[in-house]
């Protein structure tokens, strides 16, 4: 599974259409799955590009080519939550501010 430029698609989605057989790509942007009718297709999505939905027709390999998509990364949002005790965070934002003023006087 590669993008436009050849570059590998880590972490797409693959779908066995009318199932719920999924498997993701690995870091070599391939993935094995269990498929169940070898007739049937694949639904095959990633953040940032359009969806494919190809047909297997019998075949035990595909080169699938990611078109990107960029109409919808403005409706992405990434939200963070985690738990630290207080004495860690504030030294943690001492730092951070230590290497900032660092960085700053030059």
């Amino acid at each position: 599974m590669k993008d436009a430029n050849g570059d590998p698609v880590i972490g797409a989605s693959v779908v066995e259409n009318g199932t719920t057989n999924s498997t993701v790509t690995d870091i070599e942007a391939a993935f094995k799955s269990k498929i169940k009718n070898g007739n049937s297709a694949l639904k095959i999505s990633y953040l940032g590009f359009k969806p494919q939905t190809i047909a297997l027709n019998g075949r035990s390999k595909l080169e699938v080519k990611l078109v990107e998509d960029a109409s919808n990364l403005g409706e992405v949002v990434v939200i963070g939550y985690a738990i630290m005790a207080r004495k860690s965070l504030l030294l943690r934002c001492h730092m951070c501010h230590l290497r900032t003023s660092l960085v700053w006087q030059v």
